[in-house]
This record gives structure tokens, sequence and C-alpha cells, in this order.
């Protein structure tokens, strides 16, 4: 017995139209008995148990992997007997007064990568109408829901739950606690009563698949809001709707991302390190508005989108499951399926971030902001955001050659997710080939470094005095960030460049034991089956 159908990692799933191939799952089935949904449930269990690896299988796989890697590593880059190595090949290359034009080339190759950079900033704005200033799109609310997955997140709720109030009904909203205990972790439900809204334990602890049960059980509602448990949905939050057009398979438009800000607690500038964040959020919002003109959005934010609720729950069946950087797959998997995300920046939705780069020395046990937050921004990416960074790469490439879909528009569409695969490959070959280029010629090296650098702080100041200001100013709220902060961001951008690297050879380690594991779909997920059926018989009257 099997509910899987091709993951979006397969080329597979590029040639299928993944709307029409996924299967019924049994909660699904409204005249399907208890009993016959208790051996469906008895079933899948027992295969998930066959299927999984074993203890040997694991030890095999683990080696041939080590034996890959030995082999790519000594063979790609020392070479001997076979070749010299790309080491002492790329020494000869820099170091060569015959290769000094090739040698530009390769200049011209690493300044290439910043056009990403540049291009957002000449060629796009982020709009600047006031919501809810045009009376033939009145925001109507009506057909929307919440959902908001959370992990111990009871009093960070009790922040959340009052901003989307103000929008939407409190039957609207759904708020998944999960977590991997049989019973609730902390009061959330308590909280939820407060509030009147809609509260649900799923006992696996995983984001996705809270997202994947509060989507199933808002099958009442064509459109659904995914929020984190720290984001304050603004008052005047547009719902723009119309940009799906009509339910037909000729719209195109799955999701629509919001611009996000950073904030400390209340609603604060913060620290340093989140105004730090503040630009960040800011720049990758203005660069998804000119993904969303010209192509599709790669991935909207993962704090806050609103989706077509029936192309999400497909989109769920093409999902790899996998419980880390869940928002960029749901992303590639809507993009390999021919639809698009969009952008709405006429706000910044708030968001908390961590309020310091490194953990603190003597941080008190349990130190934490409460649902899937970190406290530091270096293990919110060493850990999670940089995990998939090399593995994407086969991703990225076989949406690049088999998924053609959006037309036109995967043309820029592409170029972004080309960039993914040129920032994975520098942060890959950054410790050979840096120390290889100051070795040979460490002058020359500073400079196009530094060259680099400023050219990025200039960037962003513009960004800052005109996106943020200038074209802004009619604008009732002042979104600039501090010029204090600006400092800090390169520093903080010069401190991460390392990280970032680490955490690529650090992943490549516990590839290691991640893909030996058994990754269950969401769709898969039995625990989950049962929590969406014993909720949707609770609302249906005897």
């Amino acid at each position: 017995m099997s509910y899987r159908t091709a993951s979006s990692n397969s080329p597979l799933y590029m040639f299928k139209n993944p709307m029409k191939s996924s299967k019924q799952l049994p909660f699904e089935q409204p005249t399907l008995s208890d009993e016959d949904f208790e051996v469906f449930a008895r079933l899948m269990r027992d295969q998930q148990a066959l299927d999984a690896p074993g203890i040997w299988s694991k030890s095999v796989g683990r080696l041939l992997y080590v034996a890959l890697l030995s082999s790519i590593l000594y063979f790609g880059f020392v070479g001997w007997p076979l070749w010299d190595g790309a080491a002492y090949w790329f020494w000869n290359f820099y170091h060569d007064e015959v290769a000094q034009d090739q040698i530009w080339g390769l200049i011209a190759f690493l300044v290439a990568g910043t056009i990403r950079n540049f291009l957002p900033q000449f060629f796009c704005t982020f709009d600047r109408t006031e919501p809810a200033s045009d009376p033939e799109k009145p925001r109507d609310a009506s057909e929307c829901c919440v959902i908001i997955p959370c992990y111990k997140s009871a009093e960070t709720l009790r922040l959340t739950l009052p901003a989307c109030l103000a929008i939407f009904g409190p039957e609207q909203i759904f708020v998944v606690a999960n977590g991997n205990s049989p019973t609730p972790l902390d009061h959330t439900a308590d909280v939820c009563a407060e509030f009147g809204v809609r509260h649900f334990w799923v006992p696996v602890g995983s984001k996705i698949t809270a997202e994947f049960v509060g989507v199933a059980l808002a099958g009442q509602y064509k459109y659904c809001m995914l929020i984190d448990d720290d984001v304050l949905l603004p008052a005047n939050l547009p719902l723009p709707t119309h940009v799906f057009g009509g339910s037909d398979s000729s719209n195109k438009v799955a999701c629509v991302g919001y611009t996000i800000k950073s904030v400390g607690t209340n609603s604060s500038r913060g620290t340093l390190i989140q105004q730090v964040q503040d630009i960040e959020y800011k720049v990758a919002g203005l660069a998804k508005v000119f993904q969303s003109y010209y192509g599709s959005v790669i991935f909207p934010h993962g704090a806050v989108a609103l989706w077509r609720r029936g192309v999400l729950e497909k989109i769920f069946h093409g999902h790899p499951g996998y419980h880390i950087s869940e928002d960029w797959y749901l992303g590639h998997t809507a993009r390999a399926a021919g639809y698009r995300m969009v952008m709405s920046s006429q706000v910044f939705v708030e968001t908390e971030t961590p309020p310091r780069l490194f953990p603190a020395p003597f941080a008190k046990k349990g130190d934490s902001r409460g649902g899937y937050g970190e406290m530091s921004i270096y293990k919110q990416r060493f850990f999670r955001w940089n995990f998939f960074f090399l593995f994407r790469i086969w991703s990225n490439a076989a949406y690049l050659i088999f998924s053609w879909r959006l037309g036109w528009r995967e043309l820029f569409t592409k170029l972004w997710v080309f960039g993914e695969c040129y920032d994975s490959l520098i942060m890959l070959f950054a410790p050979i080939v840096l120390p290889v280029s100051l070795a040979a010629n460490w002058r020359f090296t500073l400079i196009v470094s530094g060259g680099l650098l400023v050219a990025n702080s200039l960037l962003v100041c513009w960004f800052n005095v005109v996106h943020l200001g200038l074209l802004r100013r009619a604008r009732a709220t002042d979104e600039r960030v501090a010029w204090i902060a600006f400092p800090a961001y390169m520093f903080v951008k010069f401190v991460m460049v390392f990280v970032n690297v680490a955490s690529v050879y650090w992943s490549i380690y516990e590839y290691a034991f991640f893909f030996t594991r058994q990754h269950l779909r969401v769709t898969e997920s039995v625990p989950a089956w049962q929590v969406i059926r014993e909720s949707i018989h609770r609302t249906i009257p005897e």
C-alpha cells in the first residue's frame, strides 16, 4: 500500500501533471467506516516499519557515502596519479602570467554573481499605494482562513492572536500545535480557548505536518494564510485574492507572499542585530518583488504567505516532507508544478528575529524565544536555513532542465534559481579557491574582494535612502533603518561568509545521517490522518 507520488526532487514530477496524479487519502473518503480507516492506518504503519532502513543498510549507506566523498576529495583535488589535481591546476591558472586574461574572466564570473543584487534596485519598487485605497478591490476576508503551526508558543500567541482577530473571525483561525508527544506540551489550548479560536494538537514534531493538517481541516475556505507563531499581522493587511482569478486550471498564481520586517520584543526596533536582520529582510523583499514582476518568486517568506488552499493541498503530495527548509520546498514544489508565486509589498509584516549573532556564553537553561525561533542568527542559519544549500543543487538542476510550464516567465525565474546554485558552489569551493588566490596574488585578491564589499555597502545605503525613504515619503510609516545598523550589517555579512561556508561542510557530514533515515511525506503521516479524521467527525453533527 502506498499513497506516495513523485517528489518535486525528481524530474518525473516535472513531466507529470501533479494536480491530477495524487491519490485520495483515507481521511478524504467520507464513506470509509471507522473500522476500515483503522485497517488502512495499521497497514500503512506496518508498511512504513518494513520500509524503514535497518542498522545494516544505514551503516552500508554511510560507508559508501564516505567512500564516495573520499574519492571525490582525493581524485578531484589531489589527483595523483591520474592528474595534477584541481588545487595545483588553480594555482597555475591564477599565478601564471599567461593566464592573466583568463583571470579577468574569473573576476567577471564573481562580479556576475552580484547582478542579482543590482537588478531589483533599479528595475522595481515596493508598492507605494496605501492598503485598501482602491474602492474597486475592497478587502474581503470571508473566504480566507489563518493557519498557525506552533510549538510551545502559548505566551507568544497572546500577541499573535489579537492581531489576527482584527482581520479574521475566531472561526477562521486554526492554531495547530505540534510536538513529539501524545499529549500537548504546554497550555496553548487554554490560550486559544480564551480567544475563541480553533485549536488542534498533532503528535508529530514537524511544522510542515502541522500546516498539512491545518490545510486539510480548513476545507470550507478557498484561501489560507500560513503564518509563524510570532508574526503580528497589521490591521491594514491587504488580502489580494483578486490575483488568483478563477479556480480554473489556467490560473497559474498559487501564492501571494508578503514583504516582512524584523522587530524586537513588543514591536520595538530591537537590538542592533535585529536591525541588521531588518535590512536583510527588506532587501530580500525587494528581490522577491522583482522576481514577482518578471517571473515567479522562488519561494515566499516562511513567516507569512497567502495560498490557494486547493492548490496547496495538492502541492503537499509532491513535497519531500523534510522538516528543514520546508518553506523553500513549498516554493520549489509549486514552481515545478507550473504555478507562479507573487508578492504583496504594500505593508511590511512584523516578525520577531534572533536578538544575537552568536549564542550567549552563559545562557540559562530554557532560554528561548518560544515557537520555532532561535536565540541567535548563528544557530538559525548554520543548523536550519543553510542545511540544504548543497543538496538543493540537485533540486534546482532538475527544475532548470525539465520544468518549463511558466512560459517566458521561466527565463527570469531560472536566473534566480541558477543564482542559488551559483551561491552554493561559491561556498563549496571558497576554502580552496580563496587560500590559493591569497597565496598566489594576495594584493589582487584583496582588491577584488574589497571592491565587491564596497559596492554592496553602497547598494544597501542606496536602498535605505531611495526605496525605504524617498519613494515612500508619502506613506505614514517610516520604514528606513537607523544608520547605526549599517556598519554592524557589513560586519555581520562578513562573519556570515565564514559561518555559511562552515555550515555547507557541516551539512556534507550530516547528510550521511540525514539521508539514511526514513523521511515520510506529510501525506503519509498516520498520526496526521487520525487528527484530521477525528476533528472532521467532531464538527459533523450526529
